[in-house]
């Protein structure tokens, strides 16, 4: 004859284990838990016009997307950290007109990336300001035509700085009258952050661009929801012997949503699921 008493106890047991499933599964993220949450990601980077009002790089703006698992932990604002690769691509483009009246015209632009890890935190930004830092891989190559000339050239963008206190150079070369023009372009980057940012670019002292961005954090408690964090761009492209320095604002945007565990409602059915089972047994007995 089985035992009641076991029996009866092995129901208590199982019943506190599902009740206990159930709830580790609503607790807040960061409440007691870390948890990887699904999340959907856009990269967009803008360069805005040179403060050289001489033939220098015009404005462009390019974007890459990306899925993945974040690891959250944390609570109110929720600390997050981003792996290598969920976003990347490559934004090209051929046959572009660029308005302004800019001397430079673009033929085409390539700007493969993708994102190396990141990581993020209530003191990870600038002063005060949610952020972090997150790098980027590639090299983007924008071929350009100085109008009305028949020659071209290929200025190199390397974007590793975008997300970090880095600063990187490279160097091309623009052909022109028969002869290549060695051209340097440096970009320094900032870290990620939220909150308000301006960022300015000035030639000779009179003729300044400035672009601005705005970062906030939507997410609940939890680490649910939207985030859009933001980070500084400053590129100079330097042309040749004769000095001609261009100046360029840029600001990186990325925006990330964060989708809500699947395995919370698993835990709530499993827990309502094992009180049904229970619960026909004793009426059953």
């Amino acid at each position: 004859m089985p035992n009641r008493t076991s029996s009866s106890a092995f129901r208590r047991s199982s019943l506190a284990m599902g009740i206990a499933t159930g709830l580790w599964a609503l607790l807040p993220v960061g409440a007691a838990r870390s948890a990887a949450l699904e999340f959907t990601a856009t990269l967009t980077v803008e360069l805005g016009p040179s403060a050289n009002p001489l033939p220098n790089p015009p404005p462009m703006q390019f974007s890459i997307t990306g899925t993945g698992l974040a690891q959250v932990s944390g609570s109110g604002p929720a600390s997050f950290s981003l792996p290598s690769g969920a976003l990347s691509g490559t934004d090209a483009r051929t046959g572009i007109t660029e308005a302004g009246g800019s001397p430079l015209r673009t033929l085409s632009l390539g700007f493969p990336l993708q994102n190396a890890a990141g990581s993020f935190s209530a003191s990870g930004g600038a002063p005060g300001r949610f952020g972090g830092a997150m790098p980027n891989v590639g090299t983007g190559r924008m071929v350009i035509r100085p109008f009305p000339l028949p020659d071209q050239g290929t200025f190199s963008f390397p974007l590793g700085a975008t997300g970090t206190s880095a600063t990187l150079v490279s160097s091309t070369s623009l052909f022109v009258l028969g002869q290549d023009v060695p051209v340097t372009v440096t970009v320094k980057g900032g870290r990620w952050r939220t909150g308000p940012l301006t960022v300015n670019a000035t030639f000779g002292g009179a003729n300044t661009v400035t672009l601005n961005g705005t970062g906030v954090d939507l997410r609940s408690p939890s680490g649910l929801g939207e985030i859009q964090l933001v980070s500084p761009l400053h590129v100079t492209s330097t042309f040749g012997d004769v000095g001609s320095i261009s100046p360029q604002p840029g600001i990186a945007t990325l925006e990330i949503r964060f989708l809500p565990e699947p395995v919370a409602g698993l835990g709530l059915l499993a827990g309502a699921g094992l009180l049904a089972i229970l619960g026909h047994r004793r009426r059953s007995r």
